[in-house]
C-alpha cells in the first residue's frame, strides 16, 4: 500500500521560537557547544513525542568566509539532524552551499542577495511555490523590516546584542502592515534578559548555546506567565530534569497555557492504554526513522513526522477538519455549527488558506507564518475541539492543496461537505480516495438541501451514499442533508441538530468518547504507517527475488557464452584446415611438375645433388604457410582476448551497478548494506592477457612448424622418389651399354639390352607411385603440424573461458552476499513490522471496548 503524502510540509519557523546558533568550528570539531545542542535536539525530540509541544526549532550556522569550511560543516550537521526532522538547519549568508547541503533554508544580511533569488537557489516545492524554504532577513530598522516583509521573507532577525541599539517596536510595527511573519531577537551570552521592553512580545530568540541557556534560566524562572517557559524548558532539560524540577513544586507542565491543552480530551482517561499507544508509535517511530525514513511519498521525515504529531495530538482537543469543493458551503455549515457567522461565505472562493479555529476567551484572528489563520471564538463549541476550514478540493493553487491534504492525516474527524446540487464531482471522489488512505471517520454534510425537494434530497443521498461507500469500503456511510441558510434563520428543518448530536458524540459528550476518537485517529495513522510498510516490504522483497534469479542466471549465461566461443572457433580451425588443403594442393601439383619425364633437367639435378634445385617453388609455398599460420594464430589471441575481456567487462560493469543499486536508497527502504565504491575488482583489458601470458600455449606449439623443415621434407621426399625411378632407369639403360662391350655374343647382347629395357621400363612405371609417396609425405607431415596447433589452441580457449567463468563467478560473490544481507534485513523488518501491527490491533481492541 503506497500511502499519498500528506503534502510535502512547508519549511516554517514555529512560534515562539528558539534558535540556536553554532559556528562550522564548532560542528567539525565537535565542540562542547556542538554536543549541547545535539543534547538540546534529543530534548526537544522526547518532548515532542510525548506531546509537550516544541524546543529547539532550528539551528543555524554562523561565522565562516571559507566556503568549503561552511560546506563540510552543512554536511555533517545535516547528517546528524536527519535524526531531527521537525528541526531546520539554516545556513548564514550562502544559498548555494546550503542547497547542496540539503538545509532548509538561510539566514541572509541585508546586503547579500533578494530573498527571491535566494528561494529560486534554494530550491522550490512540487507545486512550484517559492515557500518550501526558510529565508530569514537581518535587519536594524523599520524600513528595512518593512521591505523584507513585502518581499516574504519567512522571519526578521533583529541584533539585540549589548551595545546594539534597535528599536525594536518601530521594527515590529512597520512590517505588521505588510505582511504577518514572525520578529526574532539575537541576543549575545551576558545579554540583559529585560533589556527591550518588549522582549515577551517577540516572536523568538537566535543565539548561542550559551546565551540560549541564560534566557533559558531567566524565563523558566518566570513561571506560567511567560510563554517562553515552556520552549526552553523543553529544550534544555532532559525528561529526568523536567521530572526532578516537577517534584520541587516549578512542573514545566505549569507553564502550559494552550487553549489546545486546557481543553484536550478527560484527564481520566485510561492512562495505560495512552500509554501503550504512545509506546507504539515511537517503537514504529524508531524503526521508520532507522529503515524507512523516506517512507511517505520518499521525503525525509514525512513519516516521522506524522508520528511526532500524532503523538502530540494525543493532548491536544479533538481535530475536526472541514473539506469538500469551494462553494459546497464549508464555511457556511462552520457558522451554522458555532451559531455565529465567524467565517466569509459568498459564490467565490472565500477560504484561500487553512483556518484554524479554537477556543479563546476573546475573538482574535492571526495570521501563521506559514500562511495559515488561526482565529479564537469564545464558543463553548470548541472547548472539546478545533476545527479547520480548509479550501476547496479543487482549488486552483496547488499549495492550498498540500495544507488540505497535510490536515488530513491529524483529523480525528472529517466532515465532507458536499452541495446538494452537484454532490460528488471529480475533484471530491479523488480527494476521498486520499482520505480512505488514512482510514479517517468521515461524516458526510450534504448542504444546500433548500434547493432541492423532499424526493431529490432522498434520491441525492441515496447516490452519495452508494458511492461513498464503494470508494471507502463502508457499509452505511452516514449522510447528513443540512441547510446552513435554514439554520441561520432559525428553522427547525436545517438539520443542524442531528448533525450537532453526531459530532457531539463523537467528540466527547459522553466519558471516553473523546479519548476514543484521539485513540482511533493515533492507531488509524499507526495502521496505515504499518501497512505503508508492509507494501515496501513486499516490494523490495520481489526485487531481492528478482535480483537473485539475475545473479543466479550469470552461470548460465558464462556456459552460453563457452559454447559460442568454441562454435565460432571452429570456424577458425576449419579455415586452418581450408589453408592446409590449399598448401597441399599447390605442392602436389608442384610434385607433378617436378616427378615428369619432361622434366629431366631438375631430375638430373635431383639425382646428382646438384644447388640448382634450392631455387625450388616449395620454399615459397610453405614459407607462405607458415606466415598464414602465424596470422591465424595471433588472430585467434587477439579475438579469444578481446571476447573474454569484453565479458569481464561487462559483468564487472552490471554486478557493480547491482551493488549500487542494492547499497542506495532508491526505494523507501534504507538499504542494510554499505555502499558500493563502484569497483568489485574489474579487470582492464590487457589484464587478462598478461595473467594468461604463460598459460596460452598456441604459440610455442607454431614454434615447433617451420618452412625450413618442411621444405626440407619435401625436397627430400622429392629427391629420393627421383633417384627411385627415374635413377634406377637410367643406372639399368647405362649398365646394360656397358655389358654389351663386354660380351662376345649378339644373342647375349640382346638378352642384356632387353633386361636393361625391361629394368628401365619398371623404373619409369614406377613414377605415380613416387608422386603419391611424396605427396603422402608432405601431407602427413603437414596434419601433424594443424593437428598439433589446433590442439594448442583449443587449450587455449578452454584456459581463456575458464579463467573468465571464474573470475566472473567471484564477481558475483559480494553481490550474492550483499543479496543475503539484504534479505536477513528485510526479513528481521518484516518481523518488526507484524509485531508493531499486532500490536496496534490489540490497542484498537482494547480502544473499541472503551464505553461511553
Amino acid at each position: 500500500m503506497n500511502l499519498p503524502s500528506p503534502a510535502r510540509r512547508l519549511q516554517r519557523l514555529e512560534v515562539p521560537c528558539l534558535v540556536a546558533k553554532v559556528t562550522p568550528e564548532d560542528v567539525l570539531g565537535s565542540s562542547s557547544a556542538w554536543r549541547e545542542l545535539q543534547t538540546c535536539l534529543r530534548n526537544t525530540s522526547e518532548a515532542r513525542s510525548q506531546g509537550r509541544g516544541s524546543g529547539l526549532s532550528a539551528v543555524v550556522i554562523f561565522g565562516s568566509d571559507d566556503a568549503n569550511k561552511l560546506y563540510e560543516a552543512g554536511i555533517k550537521a545535516k547528517e546528524v539532524m536527519k535524526s531531527f526532522p521537525a528541526v531546520p538547519l539554516l545556513l548564514h549568508g550562502r544559498p548555494d552551499i546550503a542547497a547542496a547541503c540539503g538545509c532548509e533554508g538561510v539566514v541572509l544580511s541585508a546586503t547579500d542577495i533578494p530573498t527571491v533569488a535566494a528561494r529560486k537557489i534554494l530550491g522550490n516545492d512540487e507545486s512550484g511555490d517559492e515557500q518550501a524554504s526558510i529565508v530569514v532577513r537581518e535587519v536594524s530598522d523599520a524600513e528595512t523590516a518593512r521591505t523584507s516583509a513585502e518581499q516574504g521573507a519567512s522571519a526578521l532577525l533583529v541584533d539585540c546584542s549589548p551595545g546594539n541599539e534597535v528599536d525594536l517596536d518601530a521594527i515590529k510595527s512597520s512590517q505588521r502592515g505588510a505582511a504577518s511573519i514572525p520578529v526574532l531577537v539575537s541576543m549575545g551570552a551576558g545579554s540583559e534578559a529585560d533589556g527591550p521592553a518588549a522582549l515577551e512580545d517577540i516572536d523568538g530568540f537566535v543565539g548561542d548555546m550559551g546565551a540560549l541557556t541564560d534566557l533559558g534560566n531567566h524565563f523558566r524562572g518566570k513561571g506560567p506567565g511567560s510563554k517562553f517557559a515552556d520552549i526552553f524548558s523543553n529544550a534544555l532539560l532532559s525528561r529526568e530534569e523536567r521530572e526532578s524540577s516537577a517534584n520541587e513544586g516549578s512542573s514545566p507542565d505549569s507553564f502550559l497555557t494552550s487553549p489546545a491543552k486546557e481543553s484536550g480530551p478527560d484527564a481520566s482517561a485510561p492512562k495505560e492504554l495512552k500509554k501503550g499507544i504512545e509506546g507504539g508509535l515511537r517503537d514504529l517511530q524508531a524503526v521508520v526513522n532507522e529503515k524507512a525514513p523516506r517512507l511517505i511519498d520518499g521525503q525525509e521525515g514525512n513519516a516521522s513526522t506524522l508520528i511526532s504529531d500524532a503523538l502530540e495530538a494525543l493532548n491536544e482537543a479533538i481535530l475536526l477538519v472541514i473539506v469538500g469543493e469551494f462553494n459546497a458551503g464549508k464555511s457556511s455549515v462552520i457558522n451554522a455549527l458555532l451559531r455565529e457567522p465567524m467565517l466569509p461565505t459568498g459564490v467565490v472562493p472565500t477560504t484561500n488558506e487553512i483556518c484554524m479555529i479554537k477556543y479563546g476567551d476573546e475573538m482574535e484572528m492571526t495570521q501563521q507564518e506559514d500562511g495559515t489563520f488561526l482565529k479564537l471564538v469564545p464558543c463553548d463549541m470548541l472547548k472539546a475541539m478545533t476545527i479547520v476550514d480548509t479550501p476547496g478540493t479543487n482549488v486552483v493553487l496547488e499549495r492550498q492543496q498540500k495544507l488540505t491534504e497535510d490536515f488530513i492525516p491529524k483529523a480525528d474527524l472529517v466532515l465532507f461537505t458536499l452541495s446538494a446540487d452537484r454532490p460528488l464531482s471529480e475533484s471530491e471522489t479523488k480527494f476521498m480516495a486520499f482520505i480512505k488512505q488514512w482510514s479517517k471517520k468521515i461524516v458526510f454534510v450534504l448542504n444546500k438541501k433548500e434547493l432541492l425537494t423532499d424526493q431529490e434530497v432522498t434520491e441525492v443521498s441515496s447516490f452519495v451514499q452508494s458511492n461513498a461507500s464503494q470508494i471507502l469500503g463502508l457499509q452505511e456511510p452516514r449522510i447528513y442533508p443540512v441547510s446552513a441558510k435554514l439554520e441561520e434563520e432559525n428553522s427547525a428543518d436545517s438539520g443542524f441538530g442531528q448533525l450537532n448530536q453526531v459530532i457531539k458524540d463523537s467528540t466527547g459528550a459522553a466519558l471516553g468518547d473523546g479519548w476514543k476518537l484521539k485513540f482511533q485517529t493515533a492507531l488509524s495513522l499507526g495502521q496505515s504507517l504499518c501497512n505503508a510498510l508492509k507494501e515496501q516490504i513486499r516490494v523490495k522483497n520481489e526485487v531481492l527475488v528478482q535480483e537473485t534469479k539475475v545473479v543466479e542466471s550469470i552461470a548460465k549465461q558464462m556456459k552460453k557464452f563457452s559454447r559460442e566461443m568454441q562454435r565460432d572457433a571452429n570456424v577458425q580451425y576449419s579455415n586452418m584446415n581450408r589453408s592446409m588443403d590449399s598448401v597441399f594442393k599447390a605442392t602436389e601439383e608442384l610434385t607433378d611438375n617436378l616427378l615428369s619425364l619432361n622434366n629431366a633437367k631438375d631430375i638430373s639435378g635431383y639425382i646428382s645433388g646438384k644447388d640448382t634445385v634450392k631455387a625450388s617453388p616449395s620454399a615459397e609455398i610453405l614459407s607462405n604457410f607458415e606466415e598464414a599460420l602465424r596470422t591465424a594464430v595471433a588472430e585467434h589471441r587477439g579475438w579469444l582476448l578481446e571476447n573474454c575481456n569484453q565479458q569481464l567487462s561487462y559483468y564487472s560493469a552490471f554486478l557493480n551497478e547491482k551493488a549500487s543499486d542494492l547499497a542506495s536508497q532508491k526505494n523507501n527502504l534504507s538499504s542494510s548494506v554499505q555502499s558500493s565504491d563502484g569497483s568489485l575488482g574489474a579487470p582492464v583489458a590487457c589484464e587478462l592477457g598478461e595473467l594468461l601470458k604463460d598459460r596460452l600455449n598456441a604459440e610455442e606449439a607454431l614454434l615447433s612448424m617451420s618452412s625450413e623443415v618442411l621444405t626440407e621434407v619435401y625436397e627430400t621426399s622429392v629427391k629420393e622418389a627421383a633417384t627411385t625411378s627415374f635413377g634406377t632407369a637410367g643406372g639399368a639403360v647405362v649398365v646394360a651399354l656397358f655389358l654389351t662391350f663386354l660380351l662376345n655374343s649378339f644373342t647375349e647382347d640382346l638378352v642384356v639390352l632387353a633386361f636393361g629395357a625391361v629394368v628401365a621400363y619398371l623404373s619409369l612405371q614406377s613414377i605415380p607411385l613416387q608422386r603419391a609417396q611424396v605427396n603422402f609425405s608432405i601431407r602427413s607431415k603437414l596434419q601433424d603440424y594443424i593437428k598439433s596447433l589446433t590442439d594448442a589452441l583449443k587449450k587455449d580457449l578452454e584456459v581463456a573461458v575458464e579463467e573468465t567463468s571464474q573470475r566472473v563467478e567471484a564477481m558475483t560473490v559480494p553481490v550474492e552476499e550483499m543479496i543475503s544481507s539484504e534479505k536477513d534485513e528485510l526479513e528481521r523488518l518484516r518481523n518488526q513490522q507484524e509485531e508493531l501491527e499486532s500490536n496496534f490491533e490489540d490497542l484498537l481492541v482494547k480502544v473499541s471496548a472503551l464505553k461511553g
